[in-house]
């Protein structure tokens, strides 16, 4: 080892034995603070440094920096599954839905598709009320699809009738 490696050294040894862990500490005590909405966001800001200063001379620091550190890897590789994996599950029922309807009978699809409505107009009037505005016209261009779906239903089943 030369004695010109010692500074890089301690600086690759400082950056994570201390500042990660610091910065990790503080992440998880700012925002538990600023979910729990008990204070604004400067005494937020305040005390999660505070806390995490003074816990930074405790041993404390030490194991739940290096525990925290070692899990989260393991961590986010278990939730990038389970999101994945239910994701792809409700992506199959989204399928599943469309191919049942689509091979349903055109009378029994504009039932549905009524029923689809209604629910829909209902969700409309609370975004309204709500005054979401975004969601509102979100809700607007569902109706206005299931309105077209209907349509289509409509067509096919005066085709059957002909």
């Amino acid at each position: 080892m030369a004695l010109f490696d010692i500074p890089d050294i301690i600086v690759t040894g400082s950056i994570y034995t201390f500042f990660v862990p610091f910065l990790i500490l503080f992440c998880i005590f700012w925002g538990v603070l600023s979910a729990m909405r008990i204070f604004n966001k400067k005494v937020n800001l305040v005390l999660s440094i505070v806390i995490t200063i003074g816990l930074s001379a405790t041993d404390l620091f030490t194991y739940i920096s290096t525990y925290l550190l070692s899990l989260g890897a393991t961590f986010t590789v278990a939730a990038f599954f389970l999101i994945f994996f239910f994701g792809i599950i409700m992506w199959t029922f989204g399928k599943g839905k469309q191919i049942y309807r689509g091979a349903m009978a055109p009378a029994d699809r504009l039932k549905n598709i009524d029923k689809e409505i209604a629910k829909v107009d209902k969700e409309i009037m609370k975004a309204k009320r709500r005054g979401k505005s975004k969601e509102t016209m979100a809700l607007f261009q569902t109706r206005d699809s299931l309105i077209r779906e209907r349509w289509m239903a409509e067509l096919e089943l005066r085709e059957k009738m002909r």
